[in-house]
């Protein structure tokens, strides 16, 4: 018996291969963009760069962004776009030191040995590491409720992180990091149009509201002050 009900599987598990080129060509994360401008410093390396946008938008705000991806084709598109962009396989092809800011911005939970990554990323920041990863600590709050969070539904996810788990992988590298649960989920608004969404978001910022459901842990890793300690 086929047990699918006539669904196919890329309509509902999302491949990071072609995402971007096909769903995001022209856009950007905007909490990405403002987690860069209040932690940045003047020189970034976005690894994971995908199709550029990223680095399209620090750069219009007078920051210079190197991209690095695995993905062939957005490298490509996104030097047609004008980024800095490079191919990488499993080094980072920089320098010791040679950028203020390394993102890792969706990026850890994707590939087999994050600590190796964090190292490599540890070897070319001067200023910190900025990351993101989705958060699974409340994913159970969500399933009660019959929701899951977009960005669960990828195919390649190789770990899912708590804010525990995140927190004692970066202290085995890291001593100076902060680890804080980011885009509150309103269980209230799913399924309300945007003008009602907004409102919510915003009381929300005021610490009007609180949120108890958190789709995204976001972390700095502050590799100045532990040079300074060190």
């Amino acid at each position: 018996m086929n047990a699918n009900f006539g669904l196919n599987r890329n309509e509902i598990f999302r491949n990071t291969g072609t995402l971007y080129r096909d769903k995001y060509l022209s856009g950007y994360s905007e909490k990405h963009k403002m987690f860069c401008e209040n932690n940045c410093g003047k020189r970034v390396l976005d690894v994971g760069c995908a199709t550029g946008n990223l680095c399209v938008a620090l750069k219009k705000d007078g920051y210079e962004c190197v991209g690095v991806d695995i993905n062939e084709k957005y490298v490509q598109m996104a030097i047609e776009k004008g980024v800095d962009a490079y191919l990488i396989k499993d080094k980072i092809p920089f320098e010791d030191k040679s950028f203020d800011t390394i993102t890792l911005f969706e990026v850890i939970e994707h590939v087999d040995n994050p600590a190796a990554l964090l190292k490599e990323a540890k070897r070319v920041a001067r200023k910190n590491i900025l990351i993101s990863v989705p958060n699974c600590s409340e994913f159970y709050d969500l399933k009660k409720n019959g929701l899951t969070y977009e960005h669960f539904l990828e195919l390649d996810h190789k770990v899912f992180f708590t804010k525990e788990s995140l927190s004692n992988l970066l202290s085995e590298h890291f001593s100076d990091f902060d680890v804080q649960k980011m885009s509150p989920v309103f269980l209230a608004n799913v399924g309300l149009p945007w003008w009602i969404r907004k409102p919510i978001s915003f009381l929300h910022r005021l610490r009007l509201i609180k949120a108890t459901i958190f789709s995204s842990l976001f972390a700095v890793i502050n590799i100045e002050k532990q040079a300074e300690h060190s």
